[in-house]
């Protein structure tokens, strides 16, 4: 017969929690690979994985669940604590904005710069970063991708978009000087010959150049234009005739990728109003849905469906886009193209 007993209130530790573990967690802990809480005083705690990031929330249980202290006697053991609710963890996107926060003092200008002057303070390591972001290493490491962030002489930077056109003109005009093409690329090499004549830092062009190749040998010539394309939006001041705009950019793609310079592979990151486009992106508008719905209606009363959807993209898949479009958007039919058209549902 087991005897089990219980303490004096004051006696019972309250500093337990019981967390429900899914299949990804259990095989990182037999894996024995790191599990991570993240989360500032201000801000709900995650879990994080290698790859994947968990939300965790309390769940009441109906059933009350007793955790026993150790004991040296088999048959008597005193209750440690009881527990009537667990933590459940549902997998969540990562909270990566911050990344743009924490690095905006260090916008990289110039990839000759040698900078030994800063701060300590100032600079952020990749153990820095991770510490400070509630996501994975693995979607840590892909925002810098997406971002155009660098390591450069060991702290993480983003790209200026001007810095980054100058690096594309310096990598298109050396692939011709040293007889390579998009098709057959040997990327040290090309790296080490830009380092050589340009100064460059040879971290910063290899990780550059390594952002478009699809393969060991081979660089993605439609992934160089568009961010060309994308550079140039971003530098501009202001609106810009959108016939010039395309000027520019045949232009600085150069004869042979001229052809492929079509607004296509900007969808998401302009406007053109009255022939002028502009920069505009979903980095500057809300998560929230009905509030994301009601900026873009403020900035347009009505769009073509096809120029709508690449800016609610990120929040959600397709069922919940097609669920969020019927709650807050009219659709109708353009009788002059025959194409979809939005208008708002919402007093804007």
């Amino acid at each position: 017969m087991i005897k089990i007993s219980t303490k004096p209130e004051d006696k019972v530790k309250n500093d337990f929690k019981l967390l429900e573990l899914n299949d990804e967690l259990v095989k990182a802990l037999d894996d024995q690979k790191l599990l991570l809480f993240k989360g500032d005083g201000d801000e709900d705690v995650v879990l994080c994985t290698q790859d994947n990031t968990y939300s965790l929330k309390n769940r009441m249980h109906s059933n009350s669940l007793t955790m026993l202290d150790e004991s040296t006697n088999k048959d008597e053991y005193s209750i440690a604590h009881t527990f009537h609710e667990i933590l459940e963890v549902q997998k969540c996107s990562p909270n990566i904005d911050k990344i743009d926060m924490l690095l905006s003092h260090r916008v990289l200008l110039d990839p000759t710069e040698v900078d030994n002057n800063v701060e300590e303070r100032l600079k952020y390591d990749y153990d820095r970063i991770s510490s400070e972001i509630q996501a994975s290493d693995k979607e840590i490491r892909q925002a810098f991708t997406d971002r155009r962030i660098v390591c450069f002489n060991g702290e993480y930077r983003p790209v200026d978009p001007e810095c980054l056109l100058r690096t594309l003109d310096v990598i298109l005009n050396t692939l011709e000087l040293v007889d390579m093409s998009f098709n057959k690329v040997d990327k040290d090499e090309l790296a080490d010959s830009i380092n050589k004549d340009h100064n460059i830092n040879r971290d910063y062009i290899s990780t550059v150049i390594g952002w478009y190749m699809n393969s060991d040998t081979t660089l993605d010539s439609q992934a160089f234009v568009k961010e060309i394309g994308l550079s140039l939006l971003k530098v501009q001041s202001r609106a810009t005739a959108f016939e010039k705009f395309l000027d520019d950019w045949k232009s600085r793609s150069g004869y042979e990728l001229q052809d492929q310079c079509n607004l296509n592979l900007l969808k998401g990151y302009y406007l053109i109003e009255a022939g002028q486009i502009t920069y505009f992106t979903t980095s500057s508008l809300s998560k929230n849905p009905s509030k994301r719905f009601q900026e873009l209606f403020k900035t347009r009363q009505k769009w073509f469906s096809v120029d709508f959807i690449p800016f609610i993209r990120d929040l959600g898949d397709s069922k919940e886009l097609e669920r969020m479009v019927m709650k807050f958007c009219r659709t109708q039919t353009d009788k002059d193209t025959g194409m979809e058209t939005y208008t708002s549902r919402q007093r804007i």
